[in-house]
């Protein structure tokens, strides 16, 4: 008996619990929807299985075709219900209903037919004058005689039949082997595949983890990748990414940082991604340096130097004017008596002949966003200072 998948039936027998019962672990025919008592007993309330009620099925086992006759017993009962699958006409599966009480303290019914192997549960409940609940299983068999090497199609084996007559399936050998006195043995990989280290064909390119395709087209090993385990089958398994790595979803590990401005070696400022890749060019010229991530602000103004030379003159002499700043926009220096204003960063001026006091002052302007060392905004204070005619002494 073929089935929908392509794979041979052999008879196989199902144990109780398997695909062959329904949802509700009731039982019933495996192309069934889950059967649901009609009316079902409320779900608060607890179904004992006294001994004075009981449900049997004869035969207890049948093949394809055949039909079992249902019995029970509960003793003074006055409302029940016989639920289960595969009743015949005019019961259908959704119950068997009692209106006789003299029928619920002792009764038989006969199944419909069996169309498909499985096993098949029925429920005898009764509700009044109390609750109680019995069960019994009736086990269909296939009529196909059992699967052996012998008597399955052309180029499939027999799964599972380890001796002769042992019930089993029929299937096909997988990629790159084929059948050879009822087992499959491995010929070659078909074009496109390669053979990996556990006897598997793989499309080509696609060996397992931690594997390479080498040039007789066989998946070696080399070293699981990072993120991944040896297991004891010589699998490599992901486990998970290491610390400054993250799962990209497909689990393979990709670095992982947190976004942030790094100062490159030529002290100009550059961005970090969370894939920690880093901008080619840098975001930010920083004229003053960078650290920490930042470009430095402008320093405070500096002054080198501011001199008068001589402060003290005979009327109409001169004197010489110096002065040298960093860390400004530009500066001036202007005298009372007129000179200047004399304009420069670093400069030496003479005056004009000095017949009186004079007072010269040096003004610059702060470049904008400049800071003290304490990170306070910087200011400028003008520098002044005086050159004074000598005095003179006559004797008497």
């Amino acid at each position: 008996m073929t089935n929908q998948d392509g794979t041979t039936s052999c008879g196989c027998s199902a144990a109780p619990g398997t695909g062959l019962s329904n949802a509700d672990g009731r039982g019933g025919s495996p192309t069934s929807p889950p059967y649901t008592p009609t009316p079902p007993v409320p779900s608060n309330v607890p179904i004992p299985n006294p001994s004075n009620a009981s449900i049997a099925a004869t035969p207890i086992e049948v093949t394809v075709g055949s039909s079992v006759v249902l019995s029970w017993s509960a003793g003074n009962v006055s409302q029940c219900y016989v639920t289960g699958p595969n009743f015949q006409q005019p019961y259908t599966d959704t119950g068997y209903a009692f209106s006789d009480p003299s029928e619920c303290g002792q009764g038989s019914v006969t199944t419909g037919t069996y169309t498909t192997p499985g096993y098949y549960t029925y429920y005898y409940t009764y509700t009044l004058p109390n609750v109680g609940q019995a069960s019994v299983t009736v086990k269909v068999d296939s009529n196909d005689p059992p699967v052996n090497p012998q008597n399955c199609p052309a180029g499939q084996i027999c799964n599972a039949c380890l001796t002769t007559g042992q019930d089993g399936e029929c299937t096909s050998c997988p990629n790159g082997y084929a059948v050879s006195q009822g087992a499959c043995v491995f010929t070659d990989c078909p074009t496109g595949y390669v053979y990996d280290s556990f006897g598997q064909c793989q499309l080509a390119g696609a060996c397992p983890a931690g594997y390479a395709e080498n040039a007789s087209n066989r998946c070696v090993f080399v070293s699981c990748p990072l993120g991944y385990t040896e297991n004891a089958y010589g699998r490599c398994v992901f486990t998970q990414c290491p610390s400054g790595y993250a799962d990209d979803g497909s689990h393979t590990c990709i670095r992982s940082c947190t976004p942030q401005y790094l100062c490159g070696t030529d002290n100009n400022l550059y961005r970090e991604d969370a894939s920690c890749n880093i901008t080619t060019s840098p975001v930010e010229t920083c004229g003053y340096g960078c650290s920490g991530g930042e470009c430095l602000p402008p320093p405070a103004p500096k002054i080198i130097s501011f001199a008068l030379s001589p402060i003290l003159v005979k009327s109409g002499e001169t004197t010489s004017v110096s002065w040298n700043v960093q860390n400004v926009i530009g500066c001036s220096v202007s005298g009372t008596n007129g000179d200047g204003p004399w304009t420069g960063l670093t400069r030496t001026e003479s005056s004009s002949p000095i017949i009186g006091q004079v007072i010269y002052t040096l003004h610059c302007g702060v470049i904008p966003g400049a800071q003290n060392a304490d990170g306070s905004l910087a200011t400028w204070t003008d520098q002044a200072d005086t050159v004074n005619i000598a005095p003179t002494y006559q004797e008497k």
